[in-house]
């Protein structure tokens, strides 16, 4: 560029000019901001929200409404949430369930809900009128009234909903040593199915308790007696699942046990550290499990949890059980093993333990029937007699298997 100085311009070589742009036909055009406009405009779902219960966990949450037999639902529930699995829910607050919300158009729900499908509209047209039923829906499917769709009806398909075996090739994994035998005496329990959770394991001892020099871990105690009472039910024809397994303690005839860190989740699977992590795990192998024999016609299944309780020294507790929250079938089972108990116990020795309800996570989270059982006060001298003494533990096999198997 040069400036003169006579006419008060710059001169300089002529700036680059722009190629001109290419012209289109206009059909072009419009094919090319379609698909941009229509993918802008389109709506993002919109599912249902409900909030959280007291002690609710996910799968209670989803029982709720219906949800929990799919595998599918679990998972998306996660993801339009943005939580990890491990997360925890939390009391009070609303998460969105995966159900999907559909204005009637007051002419019928196929249009509404602009299906194909012939027999979606009568599976929607249950669901909605078993939420109304369980009073888990307010107002009844009619015009002006929101169509409820179960996120399985649309989105699962058969490889979703299929049951999930634990990764084993085995039916039933070997939970007997030394010279103990699975030789049955009956098929008295013959297509029945009992899973029996001894308390705590691999990381988590439980309680513990010093005893002449002696350290008493919880988990051990709990072992030895659900061992025994699974023994008792493979002999007489069950299928049995012990949900925390020990590779090199079968039976033990000891008074004080040896505590270790060795126990695995069936079939063969590291006990997680988190306490929730842990519960959660062995709930899953319930639920899975639990599924698969249904499916198989197998109605009878039963859980049983097994523990010892820590309380003062001075406390001494009989043998006492716990069952779900709102369900009859559960409650009746711990009554009936509370009655079994009461009978069992030596004349002239009253018995008090009690049965009540509690929230708890195994009872709360898993679909068979279940019971929760505390042995006895790991601290108190008196119940102890009842976990040291081999006879004892024993006895409380026999006596937790008679009053299970009624």
């Amino acid at each position: 560029m040069i400036f003169n100085k006579s006419n008060g311009r710059i001169s300089g070589p002529p700036a680059k000019l722009r190629k001109p742009m290419p012209s289109f036909p206009l059909k072009f055009l419009f094919f090319i901001l379609i698909p941009v406009l229509s993918s802008a405009a389109k709506p993002k779902p919109l599912y249902l929200t409900a909030k959280v219960r007291e002690g609710e966990g996910v799968y209670a949450l989803l029982r709720r409404f219906a949800l929990d037999d799919y595998d599918c639902n679990i998972e998306h529930f996660y993801r339009i949430n943005k939580l990890k699995s491990s997360d925890p829910l939390l009391e009070n607050h609303y998460y969105k369930i995966p159900v999907l919300i559909y204005a009637h158009n007051g002419i019928s729900i196929k249009s509404s809900v602009k299906t194909n499908d012939p027999q979606l509209p009568r599976k929607i047209e249950d669901y909605n009128s078993k939420m109304l039923k369980s009073r888990v829906r307010q107002k009844p499917l009619k015009k002006g009234a929101d169509i409820w769709v179960p996120y399985h009806e649309l989105e699962c398909n058969e490889a979703d909903v299929e049951e999930k075996e634990p990764n084993s090739s085995k039916e039933a994994v070997p939970i007997f040593f030394n010279d103990e035998t699975k030789n049955k005496k009956s098929k008295l329990l013959s297509g029945k199915v009992f899973y029996v959770d001894a308390g705590h394991g691999g990381p988590d001892p439980g309680a513990q308790h010093r005893h002449h020099r002696n350290t008493l871990c919880e988990d051990e105690y709990a072992y030895d007696v659900s061992i025994r009472l699974a023994k008792k039910l493979l002999e007489n024809g069950a299928t049995v699942y012990m949900l925390t397994r020990d590779p090199n303690d079968g039976i033990r005839n000891g008074d004080y046990l040896p505590c270790d860190k060795d126990e695995m989740h069936y079939p063969a699977a590291k006990v997680p550290v988190g306490q929730r992590s842990r519960l959660a795990a062995r709930a899953s192998i319930v639920n899975q499990l639990y599924k698969k024999h249904k499916k198989e016609g197998l109605k009878f299944q039963r859980l049983i949890c097994i523990h010892v309780d820590s309380r003062s020294k001075k406390e001494q507790t009989d043998v006492f059980f716990y069952y779900k929250s709102g369900s009859d079938a559960s409650e009746n089972l711990a009554i009936t093993m509370q009655n079994t108990f009461a009978f069992n116990y030596p004349k002239g020795r009253a018995y008090g333990g009690e049965v009540s309800r509690r929230d708890l996570f195994m009872l709360r989270e898993t679909k068979p029937t279940s019971v929760y059982v505390e042995l006895g006060n790991i601290k108190n001298d008196r119940d102890l007699k009842r976990l040291l003494i081999v006879q004892n533990r024993e006895a409380l096999a026999d006596w937790l298997y008679e009053g299970l198997v009624k």
